[in-house]
């Protein structure tokens, strides 16, 4: 008798399993990306309907991020704003991701967009912690979801084709 004869085969189900296992963390992090991004583009929709109030600009500066020879620019302010008698600060600027190519856009985007000092706050009615400056989506939602789509997608179909029989 030859060894082969004694050799197991692999089930659909073992090979599946190592799919999941290979492919698991790829799919849970598209899976939040997607869910981020998703969200991110709910929120900011909402934010269109909330209330504004008159705000005070703290702080604004533009920092800068270089990852493998590639430059970005990121906007960083901080405002405070008062609902019924209560004083709130908050950092964020919009529920999408700005980045930009230079300083100088950076800059004459978020002047562009924020208008100065006073700025025009939009904060969330049931929760005014809650608030923004830019009510769109800024961006970065839709690169998130389709990346987490890819994530979650690309994964599957190769596990698709290595487990359906030829």
């Amino acid at each position: 008798m030859g060894c082969e004869n004694h050799m197991e085969r692999e089930t659909p189900v073992a090979n599946l399993q190592v799919l999941l296992i290979s492919f698991g963390p790829l799919i849970l992090i598209g899976g939040v990306c997607l869910y981020k991004g998703l969200r991110n583009r709910q929120r900011a929709r909402a934010s269109t309907e909330w209330l504004s109030v008159q705000g005070n600009l703290l702080s604004f500066e533009v920092t800068k991020s270089t990852i493998k020879h590639q430059t970005h620019y990121y906007p960083h302010l901080e405002y405070e704003y008062t609902v019924g008698g209560t004083r709130y600060t908050s950092r964020r600027i919009s529920f999408g991701y700005l980045a930009y190519d230079s300083e100088d856009e950076a800059k004459s985007d978020i002047e562009r967009r924020v208008h100065g000092n006073p700025v025009r706050v939009y904060h969330n009615p049931k929760n005014p912690k809650d608030a923004v400056l830019i009510c769109d989506d800024a961006g970065g939602s839709v690169v998130l979801i389709v990346v987490g789509v890819m994530l979650i997608v690309f994964p599957l179909l190769f596990a698709l084709y290595f487990l359906l029989p030829r």
